[in-house]
């Protein structure tokens, strides 16, 4: 059987890591002088608690290359002779894909062990690492994995309404100028991820705009198609997050919908406040 391995990035529903056997391996949250292992030593409850307490915002670090070799050696001990998918989220957005490949070839283990870079982050990451896992717990092959996650990343959307701008331009993912216009404004942007990197794509009057914005997107996008996957996070604002999914689950022919609150790594750079979706079209 193939093992999965991916980041804590995508702020896993701990049900879907148990029912799959989906091995983690945690990001890093600085949070002033503390240190602390992204969904293992600081849940997001207790993150987005503390953050607008804090005179700085937090910063992140990807998992080292030892780190990566201590978890694909602690995977081969436990299942011997068994392949290991490995996905992560955009190389543009973050090392985390530099380290598990140095691990990797540090290793001697390319034929073995498989990395795999989503193009993406956050919940279209775990809508991809879900559907690899169905896809192991199904027994299927390395092969038949890896060509579906690359379908995935070809043909994904990914788009996320902000309430602010200002955790974006503090982590340095965007221009100052798009933060200025945003605040000028009083404005709640859409962002989207084009071949991994983060893209202006709307800006909107009200987050409830910015909402509506983001159904239709879907909606416009999948059409009558069937099995859509699908997921939907947010950053401490759960009650929108399930008024989406009521929404758009009407319209649309969805397979299933991923719901995931955005951990303490992305949220560090998103900030309070934000909702996410994310579709694939087989």
């Amino acid at each position: 059987m193939v093992q999965l391995l991916s980041d804590t990035i995508p702020n896993y529903p701990p049900a879907i890591v148990e029912k799959y056997n989906i091995h983690l391996i945690p990001t890093y949250v600085t949070i002033g002088t503390e240190v602390v292992r992204d969904y293992i030593d600081l849940s997001s409850e207790e993150f987005y608690r503390r953050l607008p307490l804090l005179d700085n915002i937090p910063f992140t670090s990807q998992p080292s290359v030892n780190d990566f070799i201590e978890t694909y050696s602690r995977i081969r001990a436990r299942h011997p002779d068994e392949p290991i998918i490995s996905i992560h989220p955009s190389l543009k957005l973050t090392g985390t894909v530099q380290s598990a490949r140095k691990a990797v070839e540090k290793m001697d283990a390319t034929d073995s062990i498989h990395v795999f870079d989503t193009y993406s982050v956050g919940v279209a990451q775990g809508m991809m690492t879900l559907e690899a896992a169905r896809m192991c717990d199904a027994g299927e092959s390395v092969e038949a994995i890896m060509q579906r996650m690359q379908a995935m990343r070809s043909s994904h959307e990914f788009f996320m309404a902000l309430d602010t701008l200002e955790y974006l331009a503090k982590s340095g993912r965007i221009g100052r100028a798009a933060r200025v216009l945003g605040t000028l404004l009083d404005m709640k942007p859409i962002i989207g991820l084009v071949e991994g990197e983060i893209t202006s794509h709307s800006r909107h009057r009200s987050f409830d705009r910015a909402i509506n914005a983001l159904a239709e997107l879907l909606v416009n996008s999948v059409g009558s198609k069937q099995n859509v996957r699908l997921g939907i996070a947010h950053s401490a604002v759960p009650d929108k997050a399930k008024a989406l999914a009521d929404r758009v689950s009407a319209v649309v022919d969805a397979y299933d919908i991923l719901i995931a609150e955005t951990g303490p790594s992305l949220g560090a750079h998103v900030g309070p406040g934000t909702l996410a979706i994310a579709w694939w079209a087989p």
